[in-house]
C-alpha cells in the first residue's frame, strides 16, 4: 500500500516505520506518470516488510514539505532511515534501482 504523505501524517508515518520511501511528484508531470507504475510496483514487492513504508507526496498540494525535503524537480526520490535522509534523487529510477536503495536502507 501506497501511502498519500501530507504535513499531517509525516511525523506518525517517520516514528511508525525504520525506512520511509517519498516519490515527489505532480499531476502535470509527464516522467512523474512514467514513473508511478515502477514506484507502485516496487512498493508492492516490499508489501510484507512492515519496516518500510512507500508515499506519495503531490509537491503542489503539499508545498511545506517538498521544501522541507529540498525537492526542487519532480520526480524525486527520498529515502529516510530512521528519520534521517539517506537518499534524495531527481529523476525516477527504474524498478531494479529502487529496490536496491531500499535494500541498501533496510540493510544498514
Amino acid at each position: 500500500m501506497v501511502i498519500t504523505l501530507t504535513r499531517e501524517n509525516v511525523q506518525q508515518t517517520l516514528e511508525n516505520h525504520r525506512v520511509v520511501v517519498i516519490d515527489f511528484w505532480a499531476t502535470w508531470c509527464g516522467p512523474c506518470k512514467m514513473f508511478g507504475p515502477i514506484f507502485e510496483q516496487v512498493a508492492q514487492a516490499f508489501a510484507q516488510v512492515p519496516q518500510v513504508a512507500f508515499c506519495k507526496t503531490d509537491i503542489d498540494s503539499q508545498q511545506a514539505l517538498a521544501a522541507h525535503f529540498g525537492v526542487k524537480s519532480v520526480p524525486t526520490i527520498v529515502i529516510i532511515k530512521d528519520k534521517q535522509v539517506v537518499h534524495n534523487q531527481a529523476g525516477g529510477p527504474d524498478a531494479r534501482s529502487l529496490s536496491g536503495m531500499v535494500n541498501q536502507a533496510l540493510a544498514g
